[in-house]
């Protein structure tokens, strides 16, 4: 792992929320438990989700602790995390489709996948335009943008420059502070 690493600090909306399912490959079964419980808070280190690797006859499956729908497989443990990485962004885009917060990482153990800063970023800004109830036209005038401007936002797929989000945690009352460890 690389020693330089972007961290970003913001504040997330509080947020509860259970949910079950059942994992089910090459002759097992799993039932997970998942509770997510966060306060307002602050990430104070980058985007961790921690994930669980079983080992089946057909390869591995790789599943997120938090977030049920973001589970893959692959033949290699590689194909099968890179997989789970691509399987968790595709969650966060339903969360946005829905416009509901994206439950936050719990602690990382051994295994973890991290969210490009570039999608932590603007689930960071959902999570706290949900928080305040701020709805995609509000947003758009209080940053004198168009609302097309701030649909593209929460757009996983657009790039949207860093300086665009800040902007849209500071009009929110918010701070982006990136730094290089």
């Amino acid at each position: 792992m690389c020693n330089n690493q972007v961290v970003a600090f913001a504040a997330f909306a509080p947020q509860r929320t259970l949910g079950f399912f059942l994992l089910k490959s090459a002759g097992w079964k799993k039932r997970i438990c998942l509770h997510f419980r966060v306060s307002h808070w602050s990430l104070k280190s980058d985007m961790r989700y921690p994930v669980d690797v079983l080992s089946c006859s057909c390869g591995y499956v790789v599943f997120c602790r938090d977030l049920p729908d973001a589970q893959a497989h692959g033949e290699t443990r590689d194909q099968a995390i890179n997989a789970c990485k691509e399987a968790l962004i595709a969650a966060f885009e339903g969360f946005f489709a829905d416009r509901e917060a994206i439950p936050v990482p719990s602690e990382p153990d051994n295994e973890f996948i991290i969210v490009p800063a570039s999608v932590a970023g603007k689930v960071l800004l959902l999570n706290e335009v949900i928080h305040q109830g701020v709805s995609n036209t509000e947003l758009a005038k209080m940053m004198g943008l168009p609302r097309q401007e701030i649909t593209r936002i929460f757009n996983l797929s657009h790039s949207t420059k860093i300086d665009t989000i800040q902007k849209a945690l500071a009009v929110l009352g918010k701070q982006l502070t990136i730094r290089v460890l």
